[in-house]
């Protein structure tokens, strides 16, 4: 899984770069940006600030994206890259999906954490249920 930082406020854009990066399809998030600013889904900065913008700016993008219903255990269809988990608690924020070695904890891609020199982030199921967590699956269209 590609590891993209968030140097500012676009980790879903972060997220979207690592995605198609993983699937043969590599567009910076600097791209992304402005397909999603020119349609007023995303600030001159790249960030996103919901769900439904997201989604949209996706479809801008050439991608689906659709909001989900997932619990953890987060089921294996999702090893694929694909689910994009987004938190409102304590403030917005997205991380790609990796892997789950052991019940009850997440491996993610979190932009912020790449940030800071390290590729993955553990988290723990109460880190979500806290942080009030929505899932969106990304596809390529």
């Amino acid at each position: 899984m590609k590891a993209v930082p968030n140097c500012g406020n676009y980790c879903s854009l972060a997220c979207l770069e690592s995605y198609l990066a993983d699937h043969g399809q590599p567009v910076d998030w600097e791209s992304l940006r402005d397909t999603f600013a020119a349609a007023g889904f995303a600030s001159s900065e790249g960030a996103v600030w919901t769900i439904g913008a997201f989604c949209r700016g996706c479809e801008l993008a050439g991608l689906h994206a659709e909001e989900v219903p997932v619990e953890i255990p987060i089921p294996p269809k999702y090893s694929d890259g694909s689910l994009f988990i987004f938190w409102e608690k304590p403030s917005f924020h997205c991380v790609r999906f990796h892997s789950q070695p052991e019940t009850g904890k997440l491996v993610v891609m979190d932009p912020n954490v790449v940030r800071q020199g390290f590729d993955l982030r553990w988290l723990d199921k109460a880190d979500f249920e806290s942080a009030n967590c929505k899932f969106v699956r990304v596809a390529i269209a």
